[in-house]
C-alpha cells in the first residue's frame, strides 16, 4: 500500500532514529515497515506523524481508510444476509436497519 509516511519524513531533516526515540522504541524497524507500507500503522504512530509534521490525519490514513471501506462493504453485506435469514425480532430489525444504512453510506455514489 502506498503511504505518505516516508515521503513526509524525507521532506524534513528528521530521521527514523529521531522518531523512534520520540516513541520510546529500541529500534526503527517498526517505523520502517510502516513507511514502506508493509504494516498498518498504530494510532500512536499516526498521531506522531500528525503532530511532528503537522499533517492532517485524513491525509495520513486515506489509503487505509479506502482499504477498510472496501473490506467493510464486503463484511456488512455478509452480516446483513445473515441477519435477514435469522428469525426477526425488534432488536434484530433495528440492528439490520442500522447496518444497511452503514452499507449505503460506504457504497460509492454513482
Amino acid at each position: 500500500m502506498n503511504t505518505p509516511f516516508r515521503a513526509l519524513r524525507l521532506q524534513t531533516p528528521v530521521s527514523q532514529t529521531d522518531l523512534t526515540f520520540l516513541l520510546e522504541k529500541d529500534n526503527s524497524s517498526g517505523l520502517s515497515s510502516v513507511e514502506r507500507g508493509n504494516v498498518t500503522p498504530t494510532l500512536r504512530i499516526v498521531l506522531l506523524y500528525h503532530l511532528v509534521f503537522d499533517m492532517p490525519l485524513e491525509t495520513l490514513v486515506q489509503g487505509y481508510k479506502e482499504h477498510m471501506r472496501i473490506f467493510l462493504q464486503d463484511r456488512l453485506t455478509t452480516r446483513i444476509e445473515q441477519l435477514k435469514s435469522a428469525p426477526q425480532t425488534p432488536k434484530r430489525s433495528l440492528r439490520l436497519a442500522y447496518l444497511e444504512q452503514a452499507l449505503t453510506r460506504l457504497s460509492p455514489q454513482i
